[in-house]
């Protein structure tokens, strides 16, 4: 897990921890930026290492409370957040990711001092999946249930072939 701000790297979980893993990951990163696939604007020209990405490139802004934590209490909860959830984690069946929306639900509900929360990705991916695996199931269910059900006509007809 990474975290990072508009000064750099605020934390490195489990792969900067390793020998060489904060360089092989900033590799990463600048790689990933050349090729196209991350945004050119987290990485500034000149700069030693990426910066999180500037406000125009969001895609919404949403104001959802204020803070008076300052910014040495930020970074010391960044770093124990990271600390205490080292490795990333994209998606989880049972809901155990550890990523960028997973960060950001628990830092404002700690920016802000309630809980916040929002369907994610994650959430609503898993909707779809179980959603999809019920239905399926119910239906299977149906099907073997009407396959095994006995109808009046067929014990009609098989109480004629027992009496003859």
């Amino acid at each position: 897990m990474a975290v990072v701000g508009p000064q750099g790297i605020i934390a490195l979980g489990a792969c900067g921890k390793e020998e060489g893993g904060r360089e092989a990951w900033k590799r990463l990163v600048f790689d990933a930026v050349e090729e196209g696939t991350k945004h050119a604007s987290i990485w500034p020209e000149g700069k030693a290492e990426p910066n999180s990405r500037p406000k125009e490139t969001w895609e919404s802004v949403e104001q959802v409370g204020w803070t008076m934590r300052t910014n040495e209490q930020i970074q010391e909860w960044i770093e124990q957040w990271v600390e205490a959830n080292p490795t990333y984690k994209a998606i989880d069946p049972l809901g155990n990711e550890c990523n960028e929306q997973t960060f950001a639900l628990a830092f404002i509900s700690w920016l802000i001092g309630q809980e916040y929360s929002r369907m994610t990705d994650n959430t609503k991916g898993r909707a779809i999946v179980y959603g999809g695996a019920a239905i399926l199931a119910l239906g299977l269910g149906a099907a073997v249930y009407s396959a095994t059900r006995k109808s009046p006509r067929n014990n009609e007809e098989g109480d004629d072939k027992q009496t003859s």
